[in-house]
């Protein structure tokens, strides 16, 4: 999503998004390059790191 509609929707002023969450940009931008950021849902991860099939070393 574009700041502008970001902004207009959690009713705030662009520049304070940017104050805040300008950390972010190069992850999102990251995201937004590379496509979908997670493989599975949380409910998946969580069933699959229970059964010891992921984030285990």
């Amino acid at each position: 999503m574009d700041i502008h509609g970001l902004a207009q929707q959690m009713g705030l002023s662009i520049g304070m998004i940017e104050r805040h969450y300008s950390n972010m940009t190069p992850r999102i931008k990251k995201d937004m390059f590379t496509g979908k950021r997670y493989e599975l849902l949380a409910e998946e991860y969580a069933a699959q790191k229970a059964d010891g099939g992921v984030g285990t070393a």
